[in-house]
């Protein structure tokens, strides 16, 4: 559950997880159907404020009004090295 406010939004490509970004700079992945958490990323050091997939769903950037955009790997569930 977030625990502050929702910032951005976006579905995996193939419409079964909900990514979301909040203003204390996490990112949640949740069962789109369930609302389940499934993940949360840590990396960021203010809101997240866009979120993004590629087009396989195995990765998403989060961009933050921090000045960075990370990239997750959704295979390890960690940042992209």
């Amino acid at each position: 559950m977030h625990s502050a406010d929702v910032t951005s939004l976006a579905y995996s490509p193939d419409g079964r997880v909900l990514a979301s970004g909040n203003s204390n700079s996490k990112v949640y992945l949740r069962d789109a159907r369930t609302g389940a958490d499934l993940h949360i990323f840590i990396g960021h050091t203010s809101e997240a404020r866009c979120i993004a997939y590629s087009p396989d769903g195995k990765t998403f950037a989060s961009g933050s009004s921090d000045g960075t955009v990370l990239l997750w790997d959704l295979t390890i569930l960690d940042i992209n090295q």
